[in-house]
């Protein structure tokens, strides 16, 4: 359905739109749905930015994000649409297993703190405490406070703790120990909320059904576009 180059473009575009991430992606169609007349342009030969994934022989390597908070369904349905969105479904059963742990859970905040008290020998209150404070922060308090500075409050010389709270939202999110705590509470949270949903089908297929939407859209997508 793409384009490649820059080749017989329009005399004139309401909106031009570089880089055909999910944010470019999803610009492009709220844009397009609003009535503009669109061009997106992207440097690489598909779509989706970080959501990627490549071919290998008869193989689909899906190297992009697999697990997302549940709003992520809210997300689809207000600015894609219900075909998205009905994929979207909830990991049940999300296996830990390294040399310091192995188990599966159901990645919410009563898993968890079932995990962290009869597991890892927690205090119940420090455990619901540890979740007030996360739930409760904001981009309004003091940021200087970095996520091992929180781990190190709530859980100190605990390396199986922090790597069992620390690892699947480095995955999400590329956070590191030594970022705010907000940032890291915020994902944190989301995932404690209702659980890790995923895709059904690939990365392959929400960018070719995101494509879709934009072509029926009427926007001129353009792919080896150097601009």
């Amino acid at each position: 359905m793409t384009q490649k180059g820059l080749k017989n473009l329009n005399s004139g575009y309401d909106c031009i739109i570089i880089g055909a991430g999910l944010g470019g992606l999803t610009c492009a169609n709220r844009m397009a749905r609003a009535g503009h007349s669109v061009l997106l342009l992207e440097h690489h030969t598909q779509l989706g930015g970080l959501a990627a994934w490549f071919r290998r022989k008869d193989h689909i390597f899906d190297v992009a994000l697999h697990g997302f908070p549940v709003g992520m369904k809210k997300t689809c349905r207000k600015y894609w649409n219900q075909d998205i969105t009905d994929r979207i479904v909830q990991l049940a059963d999300i296996r830990f297993d390294n040399p310091l742990f192995s188990f599966s859970t159901t990645y919410d905040r009563n898993d968890f703190t079932r995990l962290l008290s009869e597991r890892f020998g927690v205090d119940n209150r420090v455990i619901e405490k540890f979740f007030a404070t996360t739930r409760e922060m904001s981009f309004t308090d003091d940021d200087t406070m970095t996520t091992r500075d929180l781990f190190d409050e709530f859980f100190p010389g605990r390396d199986d703790i922090v790597r069992l709270l620390m690892e699947p939202i480095t995955y999400a999110n590329g956070s590191t120990l030594d970022d705010p705590a907000i940032s890291y509470s915020i994902v944190f949270s989301n995932f404690m909320s209702k659980g890790v949903y995923t895709f059904t089908g690939g990365t392959d297929l929400i960018i070719s059904m995101m494509e879709e939407e934009l072509t029926n859209n009427g926007v001129d997508i353009r792919t080896r576009a150097l601009v």
